[in-house]
């Protein structure tokens, strides 16, 4: 703002500063007054909200994949779905596989036992992959008997002899519901009265953000609900559902979990030897939500977000480790769109589009505005205005304005976080850097890298019953 207001008023230049604050203005403005109107479309009940909830006939099978969960969260988690699966299905079936069995073997026996306190169904295994967890649990649902073999039922003999039923959830186990009255899971099948409706999502925010960085991750969650996946819902094109707590029906990924798990790209590498530049095959192991959402628009399908579907997850409280998130997220987010572009059906995702490439625009101008503004402060031959000391905090404070007025929906419900806006600033323009550094990593798709064994070999995958699995010495 600072920068911006010198420029035209003091200089009367239109530069490249002003064109590029015009140009981000342009970008993040109009999904705001977006995510403002869908809010209040669905406030009076327009959208998918003139539905009613109604108990679901066909069931849900409900996926939950868990590494190593505080035991307090879990059971909190289930005993919520399962009050709201009493309340809105007639049927249900919890799918819980336990990953990386191998590695921390006591620690899963006990997470199972939580588990099938809940009459769930467990599964040990040694997969640490969040596609190959889902795809084995969606086989299993499919036929009880095949313990891993690779199936193409119909979806009617599913329905008449196995456990996958007509819309499957997808659940992280650190994500507690907080929808009240236990309305959770009603409020995820409302939208799906509309029969070309094929993905639903929550509004998520962070479990006890107690902490600056834990109330920065708050923040931007919650511009999210009010900005971009609220506008995405008033088009029916939400762009990712969030792999925290969404539901799909499954007639979508019946015959199609293989290809999730078997997705392999050529990627670029450096190397020592001439050209410099070489290819190789990687599997695909991050961006599961992301891939269902691709699935789910590619077969005409919308997607949407209920804002009254609420729940909170968990994140590190490590600045280290949200990087890596953040660096995981990126290369996902920004391949899997390059790498879809291509196709027609995509193209016609025309808010997909916008958003992603804007978000990708976005990136480009905050590197490059970042960088010049550290080299014009530097070695400029123009005469400065002011000392450096008083451009530098008047930067500051203008820095401050431009993104307060753009972060109005979260600072009017949430004042007190008017505090932390310096830190949100920084963090918000250093995960850009992240986000421009993983555009040059696609590689990176191919390990998970946030946490601990994800990304070891493990040998021969093995996915058992709980009832059968035998604790190693």
């Amino acid at each position: 703002m600072f920068t911006f207001s010198r420029d035209v008023f003091f200089y009367m230049e239109f530069t490249l500063f002003v064109s590029m604050f015009l140009l981000v203005s342009l970008i993040v403005i109009p999904r705001q007054i977006l995510g403002w109107w869908a809010h209040r479309k669905l406030a009076r009940g327009e959208l998918f909200m003139q539905y009613p909830m109604q108990k679901s006939a066909g069931g849900v099978t409900h996926f939950m994949p868990v590494y190593l969960e505080d035991h307090a969260v879990m059971h909190e988690s289930l005993r919520l779905m399962c009050a709201s699966y009493e309340k809105w299905t007639d049927k249900y079936a919890i799918v819980c596989i336990i990953d990386a069995a191998d590695i921390y073997p006591e620690e899963g026996i006990e997470l199972a036992k939580i588990a099938k306190q809940y009459d769930a169904h467990v599964f040990m295994t040694n997969a640490r992959s969040k596609r190959k967890n889902l795809r084995n649990g969606v086989r299993w649902a499919k036929d009880p008997e095949a313990k891993g073999k690779v199936l193409e039922a119909a979806v009617e003999w599913a329905k008449d002899r196995g456990l996958l039923y007509e819309f499957s959830a997808f659940h992280d186990s650190d994500t507690v519901p907080t929808t009240p009255n236990d309305d959770i899971v009603g409020e995820l099948l409302r939208p799906f009265a509309d029969p070309k409706i094929g993905g639903v999502t929550t509004a998520q925010r962070i479990r006890n953000p107690d902490t600056p960085l834990l109330q920065v991750l708050d923040w931007l969650e919650d511009s999210r609900i009010g900005s971009s996946m609220a506008a995405g819902t008033l088009f029916g094109q939400v762009g990712c559902l969030p792999g925290r707590l969404y539901m799909i029906r499954s007639e979508i990924i019946v015959g199609w979990m293989d290809q999730l798990v078997e997705h392999y790209w050529n990627v670029p590498f450096l190397k020592s030897t001439f050209p410099f530049v070489g290819m190789r095959r990687v599997q695909l192991h991050a961006g599961d939500d992301r891939e269902m959402t691709l699935r789910v628009e590619q077969l005409g399908y919308h997607t949407v977000m209920n804002p009254r579907a609420t729940v909170v997850t968990s994140m590190p409280k490590r600045l280290r480790q949200i990087n890596r998130i953040f660096r995981r997220w990126a290369t996902s987010s920004q391949w899997l769109t390059f790498i879809s572009t291509k196709y027609s059906w995509f193209r016609k995702q025309w808010f997909v589009m916008y958003q992603y490439y804007t978000d990708l625009l976005l990136t480009l101008i905050t590197v490059f505005l970042v960088g010049r503004w550290f080299w014009l402060l530097f070695f400029s031959e123009r005469e400065p205005l002011m000392p450096l000391f008083f451009l530098i905090v008047f930067s500051f404070l203008g820095t401050m304005l431009t993104f307060g007025s753009r972060q109005l929906w979260h600072l009017v419900r949430h004042p007190r976080r008017l505090m932390v806006l310096p830190m949100f600033v920084v963090l918000v323009t250093w995960w850009q850097f992240i986000r421009f550094q993983a555009l040059f990593t696609p590689g990176r798709i191919s390990v998970w890298g946030s946490r601990k064994g994800a990304d070891e070999s493990k040998g021969e995958v093995w996915f058992i019953p709980f009832e059968e699995f035998v604790c190693p010495a």
